[in-house]
């Protein structure tokens, strides 16, 4: 498997993008002295010296470190326990753009805009709750006029759009 290695504009932040779906909230925060138990694998990357902070997000992982630390020497032990935890052949760079695709689709009796960025934010939704059953759907947008899908990093429009469209065409809504 790949996982892509993200380092945003703010230094102290890592980010990698997986292809598991880690977490159904909108966020998980764990500290070296976390009160809530990690995950395994966060458990290990928090063991890693300078590690300070760590954030599961459905299908991404965000490491921050000491600001006195530099990446280079973090990289390989974060990269080993990643490795192990899945299964990872390839470390690859982001990609920009094209990460949200609006389907239309009529739902006249939706009164406002709804803006769901992970599973859990979804209470009594069907739509929204059939399309995040979709592995790569990262968020959903529903609109009276039209539906927008950010897809993770990791799955390809290729993989997701007959999932989504087979999902849409049950939906005379």
């Amino acid at each position: 498997m790949t996982i892509i290695r993200e380092f945003p504009v703010n230094p102290q932040i890592l980010i990698y993008h997986v292809r598991d779906r880690l977490t159904s909230a909108i966020i998980e925060t764990y500290h070296p002295r976390s009160q809530a138990k990690p995950p395994d694998f966060v458990h290990k990357l928090l063991e890693i010296n300078d590690i300070i902070e760590i954030n599961i997000m459905p299908y991404r992982i965000w490491l921050r470190k000491t600001k006195s630390a530099g990446w280079q020497p973090l990289i390989p032990p974060i990269e080993r326990i990643l490795s192990t935890q899945f299964d990872v052949s390839e470390v690859g760079q982001p990609v920009l753009g094209d990460q949200t695709r609006s389907f239309h689709h009529s739902l006249p009796h939706l009164q406002q805009k709804q803006v769901y960025e992970a599973p859990a934010m979804v209470k009594s939704d069907p739509l929204a709750i059939e399309l995040f059953a979709i592995d790569g759907v990262q968020a959903v947008t529903i609109t009276p006029e039209e539906i927008q899908i950010k897809k993770a990093q990791l799955f390809s429009w290729s993989e997701l759009i007959p999932q989504i469209e087979s999902t849409l065409s049950g939906k005379a809504i």
